[in-house]
């Protein structure tokens, strides 16, 4: 989808392979240096649709962007073993 020039002009996305892409973006804080998050957001709505719900259960979006990402807990081999 991010691929389409019409799309990235109507998500205001800017691909993280432009040189200096933060100088491109705007946002509506003014701590710069989030401006990356506008458009990493982007590119991570777009693509929830396509990831388990397992894996984005502990996903946090927040002011600021990715405010945290918690990652599941998985049992240690040794856990598992017993």
């Amino acid at each position: 989808m991010l691929a389409n020039p019409s799309y990235i002009q109507k998500f205001s996305y800017i691909s993280c392979s432009v040189p200096d892409r933060a100088d491109y973006i705007v946002d509506d804080d003014s701590n710069e240096d989030n401006d990356d998050e506008q458009s990493d957001i982007v590119g991570l709505a777009l693509n929830l649709a396509y990831v388990s719900e397992k894996h984005v259960e502990g996903l946090k979006l927040g002011q600021g962007g990715l405010a945290e990402i918690v990652v599941p807990k998985t049992p240690k081999a040794a856990d598992k073993a017993q």
